[in-house]
């Protein structure tokens, strides 16, 4: 009988667990599944509720990405695309912005390359969004770090841009 009765309650508990409403999903996710994603992404731009990123056509999209990674690297050119229709387009990549050694910080001091195997930087993205940019709902936006013709990090998010 106890026995029966300690099946039971188990069960209820497995049924309940299930039927609760499971967290938000990250507005972001990583690229692909070869690549160490990043630790975490947070951003003003950006909400867990919606799970989406809203920016101004002229503004500036800023995300701070932790990430670390087990090699050193010397280079971390930045490239980011946004696919508008279905078509990928190639954001600029305006100085210092375009290299993310000059935006890698450890407890809030900028450090730069080479960085340290094994050490969680905070890569403070600031990507300008030209004001001729279309506006469009739901697109992808991709962020990513090569080091040396190796890409080295990469993530994207659902952007809205107004």
């Amino acid at each position: 009988m106890n026995k029966t009765v300690a099946i039971g309650s188990l069960a209820i508990f497995f049924v309940i667990l299930i039927a609760l409403p499971t967290p938000s999903v990250a507005f972001w996710r990583p690229c692909n599944s070869t690549l160490r994603p990043p630790d975490r992404v947070e951003s003003p731009d950006c909400s867990t509720v919606t799970n989406t990123c809203l920016v101004q056509r002229g503004g500036v999209m800023r995300a701070s990405v932790f990430i670390s990674s087990p090699g050193s690297h010397h280079e971390l050119l930045v490239e980011s695309f946004v696919w508008i229709f279905g078509v990928r387009v190639r954001l600029p990549a305006v100085p210092p912005h375009d290299n993310g050694c000059n935006s890698l910080y450890v407890g809030g001091v900028q450090q730069f390359c080479p960085t340290t195997p094994n050490v969680q930087y905070e890569w403070r993205v600031e990507q300008e969004v030209p004001a001729i940019t279309p506006a469009f709902q739901n697109s992808v936006v991709q962020f990513q770090l090569w080091d040396r013709g190796s890409l080295e990090g990469c993530l994207e998010v659902t952007a809205t841009v107004v």
